[in-house]
């Protein structure tokens, strides 16, 4: 019974797993980037470049995750990223058309919603405000992808039906929001509208939003083979591999619908089943991609060398429908006649009409034949002569890049000789003012010196005045006192050096 019902829905699952590898982009990529990480071969064809990008930093902490609702093939474009704690953009010359601008992000650091949040700007008008990943994807560790039209028409860009100035360039702008800082894991721009392109990946419902997963737990019941017992259990996990799975039991306050004996009883059974194994079926399928990796490099060389044998394949069978509706349209020509028929006379005209069918039949192959090969051979020509100019090409672009690089490569030396000139006169000119400055500096020295030799000798011969001031004093008071008591007495002056 279960087999039955699960049948279907496996084989709906690996329908929709086929038709999406189906499609193929590659053909339609303007440009793709895998943010914070090197060349990646993506899913639906999609070829991403490195990200030279100098802005911010990168990121590899996605390498932990599976990110379950994406493709498989996408893995390596999820696992790296590219942040700045400032606003950040990329820049990408498109001409004129429609296009859609992929945005693909993750995850992979906070836990609950509201704790990173920032906008998306397309040549400055706000195509994605207030952006939480964390809520769009539905946890940590699941993909999220926004598409965003855009039309371009000469100067003028159209985004969301909001036009601006275009000068040859979109210009993706990750805008610092209100909370953390903004991030990308890759971005692609392809031709064409959003109903043309492959839905982005499903957002993950968490357990405690959606309705609990169940298992069957089958056991005999009285020992009768024929009767099984229902026993739902909830699953609890972490698709982020933190912790391992808890089952416990559910109980519930409803019938259970197995005792009743009535007429529909045998309906209940496969409805029963049927709603149980729908979860089942989706949790296996998620487990299944889970425990799914990018494939190793070996295996993508291996899928390019089938693309490349499955296009030589389609080459030769395009070239054997050519050789037919050209075999088809060649003119009858008239063939000679066979070995074994006896020569004609030349009297009578040559009639191909005369001839046997089998005669028509292999002068017709040959004819085909000798055309084939002729054509073949020119083609063989034709290709070596095109390897031929391809290579002549190439050397002469060598050799104009090699003397531009050379002319380009004196220019430098050049202005290197002469800033190192430049260098030169300046440290000379530097050395010269330094001496200068030496020079003063001692010149000030010794005009110091000699002020400071002039002050004590001022000052000893401020001593030696006041000194003599004091002994003439002296002497006036001698000479007084003498005078008073002997007039007649000489008065004697004493004068210093």
């Amino acid at each position: 019974m279960s087999l039955r019902c699960a049948l279907p829905l496996l084989i709906t699952f690996f329908f929709a797993t086929s038709v999406t590898a189906a499609v193929n982009l590659r053909d339609r990529v303007v440009a793709a980037v895998n943010c914070g990480g090197g060349e990646a071969l993506g899913a639906y064809g999609i070829e991403y470049s490195a990200d030279y990008s100098d802005e911010g930093m990168t990121s590899d902490a996605g390498v932990q995750f599976a990110f379950n609702n994406a493709e498989t093939d996408d893995l390596e474009i999820y696992q790296t990223e590219r942040w700045s704690k400032e606003s950040f953009d990329y820049e990408v010359p498109v001409g004129d058309g429609e296009y859609v601008i992929i945005l693909k992000f993750s995850e992979v650091y906070f836990s609950k919603p509201g704790e990173k949040v920032f906008n998306v700007r397309i040549n400055s008008h706000t195509a994605v405000k207030n952006l939480d990943i964390f809520d769009a994807a539905g946890g940590r560790g699941f993909a999220h992808e926004i598409y965003i039209p855009v039309v371009i028409k000469g100067k003028t860009i159209t985004v969301q039906g909001h036009s601006r100035d275009y000068r040859g360039k979109i210009i993706i702008e990750f805008a610092k929001g209100p909370h953390d800082n903004p991030k990308v894991n890759g971005f692609v721009i392809v031709r064409g509208t959003v109903e043309d392109l492959p839905p982005p990946p499903e957002r993950n419902i968490p357990e405690d939003a959606f309705p609990e997963d169940f298992e069957i737990d089958e056991t005999d019941s009285n020992n009768d083979p024929h009767e099984e017992s229902f026993n739902p259990k909830i699953i609890r996990g972490d698709d982020m591999e933190e912790e391992e799975e808890e089952m416990f039991s559910a109980t519930t306050g409803s019938e259970n619908p197995f005792e009743k004996k009535e007429s529909i009883t045998w309906l209940l059974p496969f409805a029963a089943a049927f709603i149980i194994l729908m979860p089942i079926a989706y949790i296996m399928s998620r487990r299944s991609r889970s425990r799914s990796r990018s494939p190793p490099k070996r295996d993508r060389e291996d899928r390019r060398r089938r693309d490349e044998r499955d296009r030589d394949r389609e080459k030769k069978r395009d070239r054997k429908d050519k050789d037919r509706e050209r075999k088809r349209r060649l003119p009858p020509l008239p063939p000679p006649p066979p070995p074994s028929d006896p020569p004609v006379d030349a009297a009578i005209p040559f009639d191909v009409n005369t001839l046997n069918e089998p005669t028509k039949k292999w002068l017709e192959e040959k004819i085909v034949e000798q055309v084939t090969a002729r054509v073949h051979q020119l083609e063989a020509m034709m290709a070596e002569k095109a390897t031929s100019a391809r290579n002549e090409m190439e050397k002469m672009l060598r050799a104009q890049i090699e003397a531009e690089m050379a002319v380009e490569l004196s220019e430098c030396k050049k202005r290197d000789e002469e800033s190192r000139k430049k260098c030169k006169q300046l440290e000379a000119e530097l050395e010269r003012k330094v001496l200068e400055a030496e020079e003063s500096r001692k010149k000030f020295e010794e005009d110091r010196l000699l002020m400071l030799e002039q002050k004590g000798q001022l000052e000893r011969d401020r001593a030696d005045l006041a000194r003599q001031k004091s002994e003439l004093q002296k002497n006036e008071q001698q000479a007084i006192l003498n005078k008073s008591g002997n007039a007649r007495a000489p008065i004697k002056f004493k004068f210093g050096k």
